[in-house]
């Protein structure tokens, strides 16, 4: 009897030790975006937080952090900041037209990504959580994770995107040909 029961203990304590596994990558077409987020984000009406992304590509590692505003019918606002503080991007998605200020820069790419490459995507929850905390994915050689933080799930306006005069506007086709040479 206590063989058994230290059997069962043993038995107990190395399942705790396998390590777990992530969940297998989805791949999308990048115009498929809108239709996986709002599935795995079903039933949020409004979403307002911040992030923190991290890209990487043979080695090399880039982080942006920022906020981000989510209303249903509006779309989403973004803003990236570098990791000194300043401001890196804004970028505002509404059904599937996606706009990308590099104010700094001077330049607004948008449109719709047709880019036919695509994206692989995995969704991690927080338990207890009805939307994804831990997005990782690959688009080409890039691979990332984005961190959702201090998740509140009420209605904000979205604040329009500050375009600068003088900026110059470029279709999203030409950023994806810079990234995926």
């Amino acid at each position: 009897m206590r063989v058994g029961l230290v059997a069962l203990c043993l038995a107990l304590s190395m399942a705790s030790c396998i390590p777990w596994r992530r969940p297998q990558a989805e791949c999308y077409a990048f115009s498929q975006l809108p239709r996986v987020f709002s599935h795995e984000f079903s039933g949020v009406r409004a979403l307002s937080g911040r992030f923190s992304l991290k890209v990487s590509k043979g080695g090399r590692v880039g982080i942006m952090r920022g906020e981000f505003v989510y209303e249903a019918s509006c779309g989403l606002w973004a803003v990236g900041y570098g990791p000194f503080g300043g401001q890196l991007l804004e970028a505002r998605i509404r059904d599937s037209s996606l706009q990308l200020l590099f104010a700094r820069e001077g330049v607004l790419y948008e449109g719709e990504p047709r880019n036919k490459r695509g994206i692989c995507l995995t969704f991690e929850r927080t338990e207890g959580e009805g939307y994804p905390s831990l997005i990782r994915g690959r688009a080409g050689p890039w691979d990332f994770t984005l961190r959702l933080k201090d998740l509140k799930e009420e209605a904000k306006p979205l604040p329009p995107l500050h375009i600068p005069p003088g900026t110059a506007v470029f279709p999203l086709e030409d950023l994806f040909e810079l990234l995926w040479p």
